[in-house]
């Protein structure tokens, strides 16, 4: 699933299960900016049924120093 900040657009690709169906606050690491991240539902075919994705969204490989990097860079 990818979230995507409201103040500066910045995208990160997080499991589903990373934000439970209430929502969770997510902080961006390029601008600090705070907001409420709710799931997106998974598209539903015409048959109605719910479609499970066929693999797992793939995750982020940037370590925290390599964040710091590009925040830096940023400025």
């Amino acid at each position: 699933m990818r979230l995507t900040c409201p103040n500066c657009g910045a995208q990160y690709e997080v499991t589903r299960d990373a934000v439970p169906p209430g929502g969770r606050d997510v902080q961006c690491s390029n601008c600090g900016v705070t907001w409420l991240a709710t799931p997106v539902p998974d598209p539903v075919p015409e048959t109605g049924e719910a479609v499970a994705p066929d693999r797992p969204a793939p995750r982020s490989t940037i370590t925290p120093e390599i964040a710091e990097i590009l925040r830096a860079e940023a400025e």
